[in-house]
């Protein structure tokens, strides 16, 4: 049954296929419509859900440190499951590369920088790129990249809320990071010691959830969609994954929601709450960290934002 007080409520069950693009070792089409004509899903002996936005506290539970070793088994050539597809990244460098326009050698900070995606493509273009990150074996990947590829590229284990620089980096990304789950007051105080490691005239390229325009006069929603894999970045063995998303239009808030379910029948749950930030929001924070914002644009570079975008990315300068 849909959680009370949502207007709407689906379930997709997502078809697996051999041939699969991802190739994530999913499960023949026949196995699944054995699996789906004779037993119930797996998910609904576990109703109800949690159905309010205070009930996803803390706001985001993905366990990316003691993860980081399973998600890293599961790399294609479109990347790594969970993050941005490779060619999405390229387009975003080359933009960095061409509008950043940053002088040779000049040091780039990535925060929250994962196995080095961003990081390493930069400094194949002559950038000092420090990268930070919590899950050490994400930074053991990129170190290990970036020594086969003869980079400088440098990763320390550090938190985004604990940076200790100050004045030393022409540029700071906060891409694809925990930065979209952030409150307000969270918020502030991270693009604060950002200002504080920037030099002046410094750059920030940071991403956010953003707010489309009308979103608190919605109702709330929900949609779930279950798909059944032989292995994934969550588990080894065969197990069902439920992705829940939800919208809180009052509180400008969204939530994606994990459920897993192995052979052993226990279940896992982890999300991600994020805050959804309007533009003049940003704005006006940004402005009060010291920063003047320059372009808006979707997810894709040089793109305006479109109101279906969940992710929109910001251009600000530190003041001089």
């Amino acid at each position: 049954m849909p959680a009370q007080g949502f207007c709407r409520s689906s379930i997709v069950v997502h078809p697996v296929d051999q041939n699969d693009p991802n190739n994530y070792r999913t499960i023949s089409q026949s196995e699944t419509s054995k699996i789906m004509t004779n037993t119930p899903l797996p998910f609904d002996a576990l109703r109800p859900f949690k159905s309010k936005a205070e009930e996803f506290t803390p706001r985001d539970t993905i366990p990316w440190e003691t993860q980081a070793e399973q998600f890293l088994r599961y790399e294609t050539a479109e990347g790594f499951m969970g993050l941005r597809p490779l060619p999405e990244i390229e387009a975003h460098v080359a933009w960095l590369v061409e509008h950043l326009a940053l002088p040779p050698g000049a040091a780039i900070l990535d925060l929250g920088c994962g196995p080095g995606l961003y990081s390493n493509r930069l400094a194949k273009h002559g950038y000092r790129v420090t990268g930070i990150d919590i899950a050490q074996p994400l930074l053991d990947y990129a170190q290990a990249e970036a020594r086969e590829q003869g980079l400088t590229s440098v990763y320390r284990r550090l938190s985004i809320f604990d940076l200790p620089y100050q004045a030393e980096f022409e540029a700071v990304l906060l891409i694809n990071s925990i930065a979209k789950c952030l409150t307000q007051v969270a918020l502030e105080a991270v693009l604060r010691k950002i200002h504080t490691a920037l030099k002046p005239g410094g750059h920030l390229i940071c991403e956010f959830a953003p707010q489309p325009d009308g979103f608190d006069l919605q109702e709330p929603t929900v949609t779930e969609s279950i798909s059944f894999l032989a292995q994934s970045p969550w588990h080894n063995s065969f197990h069902a994954w439920m992705i829940r998303e939800l919208t809180f239009p009052s509180g400008g808030e969204r939530v994606t929601h994990h459920l897993i379910l192995g052979p052993d029948g226990q279940p896992a749950e982890y999300w991600s709450r994020f805050c959804l930030y309007s533009i003049p929001v940003l704005t006006d924070l940004l402005s009060a960290c010291g920063f003047q914002v320059r372009t808006v644009f979707g997810q894709t570079p040089s793109r305006p934002l479109e109101v279906t975008d969940n992710v929109c990315f910001v251009w600000a300068q530190r003041d001089g």
